[in-house]
């Protein structure tokens, strides 16, 4: 078969959105070394999803007086 033969398939939303976080996440990991790549991950697709959809924030207690993400 050659290169001519094959036929492209179109890209589905889905591989459009991963394509995208992974984009995000390979640029952001190196600077946020102490958040694993999974959350990291999580925390990306919350953040791009459009206004339409609503976001889910995960607050913590760190501190007595202060939370974190």
């Amino acid at each position: 078969m050659t290169n001519r033969m094959v036929s492209r398939r179109k890209i589905t939303t889905a591989e459009r959105w991963a394509r995208r976080i992974r984009f995000w996440q390979e640029r952001l990991a190196p600077e946020l070394p102490d958040i694993p790549p999974e959350d990291l991950a999580l925390i990306l697709s919350s953040i791009l999803q459009p206004r339409s959809v609503p976001r889910r924030w995960l607050l913590r207690k760190v501190t007595d007086d202060g939370y974190a993400l």
